[in-house]
């Protein structure tokens, strides 16, 4: 037990605070995390931003983002009273002081995706870009800002192994449930870092450190920390 994997707040540290909200963010840089995940989705005017579902119910009205433009999400109140982030304001307060994991939960072109990131003064290289949609990791495979690329998924079925082999994945994303010694071995092969989600509980976290993973996805980043240094003790 030697790893130190890296502490990603999912979605903020969003045990204690609002999910996909600067709240969570701030909270999550407050304790300590290593990296900052959170989920992105596009507007029906092309603005990326910063939530999980693609609905969201508000004053009895249900918003789908990608029919919804930016005015009218901004109108948007979110129960800890702030408005829906936009990807853009995220990136540019937080990066460099730590590293995000960018979740995009619907279909883009790599225009759309590279366009966006020219527009943000940013070191690229502290973003991590993940999906658990195949489109999406292949429409962003040549990588050409200096991002690192993840593929998102349950657990390693045939078609999945296969498609990671692809060497423009550096990552692989899977949930810890299956996560075990041969599939580990499998990944390692391929010279993919492997990062896990989303891991709350001392004996889930144990099973990570043992296998030596690079990564957690934890909604408790203070937690989570506070545990592995008492495993490796």
């Amino acid at each position: 037990m030697i790893n130190n994997p890296l502490i990603i707040a999912h979605r903020g540290a969003s045990d204690e605070a609002y999910e996909n909200s600067f709240s969570a963010f701030n909270l999550a840089v407050e304790q300590g995390a290593d990296m900052i995940e959170l989920d992105t989705h596009l507007t029906k005017d092309g603005f990326f931003v910063v939530h999980h579902d693609p609905k969201i119910k508000y004053k009895n009205q249900s918003y789908i983002i990608e029919e919804t433009s930016l005015k009218e999400l901004n109108q948007i109140v979110l129960p800890n009273n702030e408005n829906i982030p936009l990807l853009e304001d995220v990136l540019n307060q937080f990066i460099p002081s730590i590293s995000i994991n960018v979740e995009v939960k619907c279909k883009i072109k790599k225009e759309q995706f590279y366009d966006f990131l020219k527009g943000i003064n940013i070191d690229y290289s502290k973003i991590m870009v993940s999906s658990f949609y195949k489109e999406v990791v292949e429409e962003l495979k040549e990588k050409k800002l200096g991002f690192s690329l993840a593929f998102l998924f349950l657990y390693p079925s045939k078609k999945v192994k296969e498609f990671i082999k692809n060497e423009y994945i550096d990552s692989v994303n899977p949930y810890y449930l299956f996560l075990n010694r041969t599939n580990i071995q499998y990944f390692r092969k391929l010279n993919k870092k492997v990062v896990t989600w989303t891991v709350d509980r001392k004996r889930a976290i144990k099973k990570c450190l043992k296998l030596d993973v690079d990564g957690i996805i934890t909604n408790k980043p203070s937690n989570t920390r506070k545990i592995l240094k008492k495993l490796k003790n």
